[in-house]
């Protein structure tokens, strides 16, 4: 076989996954080639007298250890030599990365903690004299190395304080001072910009060390609604970056937060500090005066990276509390397309939570619904007036829909007319999301998608309730397990949106509108809902 021999094997030992993770290792010696996981031998093959040269099939082995062993001399050579010439004896300093531990159970904590641990540093030689290290702590107190500390610089543009369009297209919103725990508006094709200023005070010893004390500045979660998707904490008084999500695992865990080094770049003559907060294509990042503080693989914080960013429509500050910052302000750079989206009042619905918002009827309806571009939807808006269904819009996928009207027609189809239609344009994708509009007047309903006509109908004297004003849209969703957002541009009443309990119906169950019944009793052949609706669509 290609001048040698090849042995094939089957693994019949069972994989133990490390939390994301499964690793293979391969164990080579004079007489035998070991294959483990975990401790566990998948496979083992003793070597005689014809294998144990190292030949054509171990060609790729040996090239790999060639590879190792090049870079590691590589790196040793590096991290020895001289700058400037040979008679210099002072080694490059190289830096391990550390993590540190204090928060409380609500919010990263500020300065006053009293109990702090403290950092070290180590060099190939003479460590150098550091003002963070405090006495008594010794090199194996240090943790994991973590590549969320980046110190080159990263080209960042110039935010602008007033609200002014961009040559690039963006449009930069005006510094707004920020409120404890209060929900702001934001999308991740945005950039948050985020600045504080604290108060200039100095020490004479602290665990620290001497000079210039630092202040808290304040946590910035982002969040789904009131679910807190991830958390980031800022501590230069700290030189540690806090963050909290539930799949994040690097740094050092204490009170629900990890901990990750990060060095602070001065702050500015009057105690501010300017941070961005990015959503990048691979990785949320977060700078400090134009300098990279941390770096976040998306598969670290989430399963679903798409349904991740689509979640996220709001940012929450945390910025009270002992040791709080003097100012806090926040701005957010989006796309000019971007930009009508942000402002409008997003509601998320889903499978499980289907929404009842009530509306102020008026001449003109526009409602406006949000997906993720990768996925194939399945929903319905319904139209109701003041005490009976008007109308109904529904998407099978991107290219089927129907329209009912209520008491329309020759009321065949559940007391009222259905128009099915077929979507022959292309959906716009804006970004990672798309946007459906659908405006309904007295003379027609029109679907929309960044400005492209997907479909019309003309409505008439024999369209029924749909010429009707629309006192109430509810939403249900199909075949479709993601999350999706609603705005309404109808005149929203002055009742706040509910939930209908009906519809809140628990996993595994299907909503009647009126009951909840098993989803297994969905297209059995028996109208168990009311109006039938569990047979509807059941071919």
């Amino acid at each position: 076989w290609y001048g040698g021999e090849r042995t094939d094997f089957n693994i019949r030992s069972s994989w133990k996954c490390d939390g994301q993770f499964m690793t293979l290792e391969v164990i080579k010696t004079r007489n035998e080639i070991v294959l483990k996981n975990s401790g566990n031998i998948l496979y083992s093959k003793e070597l005689g007298s014809t294998c144990f040269k190292m030949g054509r099939n171990f060609l790729p082995m040996f090239v790999l250890l060639w590879v190792v062993c090049m870079l590691s001399t590589t790196k040793g050579l590096s991290s020895s030599s001289p700058s400037t010439s040979s008679t210099s004896t002072e080694p490059q300093k190289t830096e391990a990365v550390k993590t540190e531990v204090i928060k409380d159970s609500t919010s990263s904590p500020s300065s006053s903690s009293p109990t702090v641990p403290q950092k070290t540093e180590t060099t190939p030689t003479t460590p150098a004299k550091d003002c963070n290290t405090s006495p008594g702590r010794t090199t194996e107190e240090k943790t994991q190395t973590t590549p969320a500390v980046v110190t080159e610089k990263t080209e960042i543009p110039t935010q602008q304080d007033n609200s002014a369009d961009d040559d690039d297209g963006k449009t930069t919103t005006e510094l707004s001072p920020a409120i404890e725990g209060k929900l702001v508006p934001f999308r991740p094709s945005c950039d948050l910009r985020i600045v504080v200023t604290t108060e200039q005070r100095y020490r004479t010893h602290s665990w620290y060390g001497y000079g210039a004390s630092e202040q808290w500045n304040g946590d910035v979660a982002f969040q789904a609604g009131d679910q807190e998707l991830v958390l980031i904490g800022l501590h230069p008084e700290r030189n540690n970056i806090a963050v909290r999500n539930k799949m994040f695992k690097r740094g050092q865990l204490e009170w629900g937060y990890r901990w990750l080094t990060a060095r602070y770049p001065n702050s500015e003559a009057d105690g501010s500090r300017e941070y961005i907060f990015t959503f990048k294509e691979q990785s949320l990042v977060v700078t400090c005066q134009n300098k990279v503080l941390l770096s976040i693989p998306y598969e670290e914080l989430a399963l679903d990276k798409e349904k991740f960013l689509y979640s996220i429509d709001s940012v929450k500050f945390k910025i009270e509390g002992e040791d709080s910052p003097q100012s806090f302000k926040h701005a957010r750079t989006c796309p000019d397309s971007d930009n009508a989206d942000d402002e409008r009042d997003w509601k998320s619905f889903s499978l499980r939570n289907q929404l009842t918002i009530p509306v102020n009827p008026r001449p003109e309806e526009t409602y406006f619904v949000r997906f993720p571009c990768s996925d194939s939807i399945w929903f319905k808006l319904f139209l109701d007036g003041e005490s009976e269904q008007n109308s109904h819009i529904e998407l099978f996928s991107r290219t089927r829909g129907n329209i009912y009207c209520n008491r329309g027609g020759y009321q065949t189809w559940y007391g009222g007319e259905r128009t099915d239609f077929n979507i022959r344009s292309s959906w716009k994708c804006d970004g990672q999301f798309m946007t459906l509009e659908v405006i309904k007047t007295r003379n027609e309903i029109v679907l929309k998608n960044s400005g492209n006509i997907l479909y019309s109908k003309e409505l008439g004297s024999s369209d029924g309730n749909c010429k009707k004003k629309t006192s109430e849209v509810r939403t249900q969703v199909w075949d479709y397990y993601g999350e999706l957002l609603l705005a309404v541009d109808a005149g929203i009443a002055t009742v706040e949106p509910t939930t209908d309990p009906v519809n809140n119906c628990p996993w595994g169950t299907f909503s009647c509108g009126n009951k909840c019944i098993p989803v297994e009793w969905k297209c059995d052949g028996m109208e168990d809902c009311t109006n039938g609706e569990d047979e509807w669509f059941c071919w």
